[in-house]
């Protein structure tokens, strides 16, 4: 059987969802990318016997629309391709993917995996435009109930029947398990010059506007100069974050009257380990959310996680996970004060997060229904 996996080559995730689930059943794999394959992204294909193809536009009207059109357009005409393969699995259900019926065979079964925010953050008139492409899907995976509720909502319950619940896991759980029990912290935290008698906090896990950073900013500025000076912001803002953003996150941060910086680097292994090791407050408090693995890390890691009580993560509710929830963005000052007045008994408290990884590792039987 020949399969094809929609995709981004550089992307962790459609890496090990080649080795740790297609591999398992499948010999002969193509990938149609959306970005260029690096050479590591090369290296893996290799190991694996994997065939990249990129989608990549072409030269078009140097305005942002032109280039949009000739992306879209290009995207298209690659989907072509599809007509030649017996499974197809869409990892990420982008505006694209609603012309996918008009080049595969009848005979072949299409799966439609969504990361979270493809499906939750859609618009009535994308979900109307991709309508098409769910009804002729074999399979839908959702990660959670949660999500299942919100494709209901958007497509019905009729569709719904063809969900399929399981998860992206990480083969860096069990690795980042063992830094953690291994390393000290306060050693990670010098190879990031995070001084040492601050208390460190993570503002989002990436730099996208959904993140809400500046309105987080903007309430902790509201806490006493006391508080504020016992802590460090950290914001990663490797990916999803354009120029003119980065500048404003920049000015907030020098404004909120908290030390700290943006860090920019895009991690992997020990760097990241090490990186999220550093974290002794994460907040997420963005408006929509499926499950974060960057959360979990820092769980991991020992860090207070505070969340939006609007955020719901059923996976680590049913393993006992200990989350701090907030029903408002207002409630934030007086709940950072309140922490870092008595951070040793919160921080006790995160014990329990040890183990919360196995949450993250891949699980073969989950997929084995869209295979």
């Amino acid at each position: 059987m020949k399969v094809l996996v929609i995709g981004n080559i550089s992307d962790i995730y459609t890496r090990e969802f080649i080795s740790e689930i297609l591999r398992k059943e499948y010999s002969d794999i193509s990938v149609l990318s959306h970005t260029p394959a690096s050479v590591d992204d090369k290296k893996f294909a290799e190991e694996h016997s994997v065939k990249v193809f990129v989608k990549e536009p072409k030269e078009s009207k140097r305005t942002v629309m032109g280039v949009h059109i000739a992306t879209i357009a290009s995207s298209i005409v690659s989907l072509r391709m599809c007509r030649h393969y017996d499974k197809i699995f869409v990892l990420e259900v982008g505006v694209i993917s609603f012309s996918i019926p008009l080049f595969i065979k009848r005979s072949s079964s299409l799966v439609l995996c969504y990361y979270g925010s493809d499906l939750l953050r859609i618009s009535p008139n994308r979900a109307s435009l991709l309508k098409g492409v769910v009804k002729r899907a074999n399979h839908i995976v959702l990660e959670n109930e949660n999500m299942k509720k919100a494709f209901i909502i958007l497509y019905g319950k009729r569709l719904s029947e063809k969900v399929v619940l399981a998860h992206y896991g990480s083969l860096n759980a069990e690795f980042m398990e063992q830094y953690f029990q291994t390393h000290a912290k306060q050693d990670d935290k010098d190879l990031f010059s995070i001084p040492k008698n601050r208390i460190c906090l993570f503002v989002g896990y990436n730099g996208g506007r959904g993140q809400r950073h500046i309105e987080i900013l903007e309430r902790l500025q509201k806490m006493t100069n006391e508080v504020r000076s016992k802590l460090y912001v950290v914001i990663h803002c490797a990916y999803g974050a354009s120029s003119d953003y980065l500048a404003e996150l920049e000015e907030c941060l020098r404004n909120c009257g908290i030390e700290g910086r943006l860090i920019p680097d895009y991690m992997s292994g020990d760097r990241l380990a090490a990186f999220r090791h550093c974290a002794d407050v994460m907040l997420n408090l963005q408006i929509t959310d499926c499950m974060s693995a960057s959360m979990i890390e820092c769980m991991e890691a020992g860090a207070i996680v505070v969340k939006g009580d609007w955020l719901e993560y059923p996976d680590i509710i049913k393993h006992d996970g200990y989350l701090i929830s907030i029903k408002d963005m207002d409630d934030l000052p007086i709940l950072i004060s309140g922490i870092v007045d008595d951070y040793n008994k919160y921080s006790n408290d995160c014990f329990k997060n040890k183990g919360i990884l196995k949450i993250l590792k891949w699980n073969l039987l989950e997929w084995e229904p869209v295979l």
